[in-house]
């Protein structure tokens, strides 16, 4: 009973000592309450990304810009680069002849043919092809530019130990590679002039090694997150990871930075994290993509499985007419209709229907299943509209009827093939009819009725819409 106003509430624990429920009851029922709450905030359960749709999936989301334009743009640098350091004496790290600077910078000029080549593949008409090799064609772009950043730091290193730099008399260089891994020794007998005399290339001031300075490392950081920004999956992230991790340690420990090195220690660890991390997030952008396709595709097959349910409703002509008649703002206040001067409808009848109308069960079901599949297509197979079934009743109508807003005339010609094709389909679908059973075993038979004549086709309702035939001759 509800409390009047005078009345009290009666308290939850009143309640509870009421119906004599303890304290273990109550915190059941509070359980069970919570299960059973719903959040509105929950998301629904997103659709599961089907392996058949792969290669739509890779047509979709290939995209070469990023790739075209790095290949593009290191492929000048890397190519300009050489060329001045090479012959524009742009090269001051120590006195060498001509051969040691093009075996120092060659990996550049290496890493530009690489480009220009992986970028003519993807600017050629080979969409197709480069859309499966997208992934192997990225790799070896990645490792060829980390290649070139990394292997002349290692050549500069030598050459340093092994010619000095004229600029910088007070810095003594030594790699001893008489055991492996080498060992790096260095000396500086006057920091002061060190730092007053940086050269034009301060990529590393005094016994500082090359591969350890701020500007190569900050280029090996940039290579590790390059499979992010190229959009590259989780493989291929983690291929380039290694490979970069594995590059940067043979190198450290070629030019004797490692083991004695503690700064090569944190820098590799750090390469590493990087490449990891660029690693995860093409991981997490990989399903994330494919969630979103998925979305993509759930929607379209539920608008498309929506479009057929609506056709066998209300034909396509009379949907397109709708479609453009809910634009005009007083569309709600009118009914949708056309009178039809001549059309021809056929009622088919189920027989024996008093045994079907009589035994409903499961089975007498699937057989009208099997039967009206069968009938919907012979009729449109013969370009006839099925416009609707009740019960034992199967109603065909012709295109007319289906396009009520067709202006085409109708000629004694096209009457006659509609006549013609009506009475051809009456003996198919009598013929379709004969192959079936009831439960009983009785074979099932068909009565049909034409008629042709004036009628009109109209939508009904706001709700629930349905295209109906209506007049004498459907009667």
């Amino acid at each position: 009973d509800c409390p009047t106003s005078k009345e009290k509430p009666m308290t939850t624990m009143k309640l509870a000592q009421q119906m004599e429920l303890s304290a273990l009851d109550l915190e059941d029922i509070f359980q069970s309450s919570k299960k059973r709450i719903v959040k509105k905030d929950d998301p629904p359960n997103a659709p599961i990304f089907q392996p058949e749709w792969e290669p739509e999936y890779l047509e979709n989301s290939y995209d070469a810009t990023e790739v075209q334009w790095f290949c593009l743009i290191s492929s000048v640098y890397y190519f300009v680069q050489f060329m001045v350091s090479v012959f524009g004496g742009g090269d001051d790290f120590s006195v060498a002849d001509r051969n040691w600077m093009i075996l120092t910078w060659f990996p550049k000029l290496i890493s530009a043919a690489v480009g220009l080549g992986i970028l003519s593949l993807f600017m050629a008409n080979t969409r197709k092809h480069s859309r499966f090799s997208y992934e192997i064609m990225c790799f070896s772009m990645i490792l060829a530019s980390y290649m070139s950043c990394i292997v002349p730091c290692v050549v500069v290193e030598i050459r340093r130990s092994k010619f000095q730099v004229p600029s910088m008399d007070n810095i003594h260089w030594e790699l001893d590679f008489s055991s492996y891994p080498p060992t790096r020794h260095c000396t500086d007998t006057n920091q002061s002039q060190t730092f007053h005399l940086i050269p034009r290339n301060s990529n590393a001031v005094g016994c500082n090694s090359y591969l350890l300075s701020a500007s190569t490392t900050s280029l090996l950081f940039l290579h590790a997150i390059l499979p992010r920004i190229f959009r590259n999956n989780l493989p291929t992230a983690l291929l380039c990871s290694f490979c970069s991790s594995a590059v940067l340690a043979i190198s450290l420990l070629s030019a004797g930075e490692l083991p004695d090195n503690r700064l090569a220690f944190l820098d590799l660890g750090l390469l590493i994290l990087a490449g990891l991390l660029s690693a995860h997030l093409c991981a997490a952008r990989e399903q994330l993509s494919r969630e979103q396709f998925a979305m993509a595709k759930s929607t379209q097959f539920a608008a498309e499985q929506g479009k057929n349910i609506l056709y066998t409703l209300i034909p396509s002509s009379v949907v397109q007419r709708m479609q453009i008649r809910s634009l005009r703002a007083s569309a709600d206040k009118e009914m949708l209709g056309r009178e039809i001067p001549l059309c021809t409808i056929m009622f088919c009848s189920l027989e024996p229907q008093s045994e079907l109308q009589v035994t409903s069960t499961q089975g007498e079901f699937d057989i009208l299943d099997r039967v009206f599949s069968a009938f919907d297509g012979a009729v449109e197979s013969r370009g006839m509209f099925k416009y609707q079934h009740v019960g034992e009743w199967y109603i065909v109508a012709c295109p007319k009827a289906a396009s009520p807003f067709d202006t085409t005339p109708t000629t004694p010609q096209r009457l006659q093939n509609a006549a013609l094709t009506f009475l051809e389909l009456s003996h198919r679908l009598k013929d379709i009819a004969g192959q079936y059973h009831n439960e009983r075993g009785e074979r099932l038979w068909l009565k049909v009725g034409i008629a042709s004549g004036p009628a009109a086709g109209a939508v009904i309702r706001l709700r629930r819409r349905l295209y109906r035939p209506h007049g004498a001759t459907v009667n």
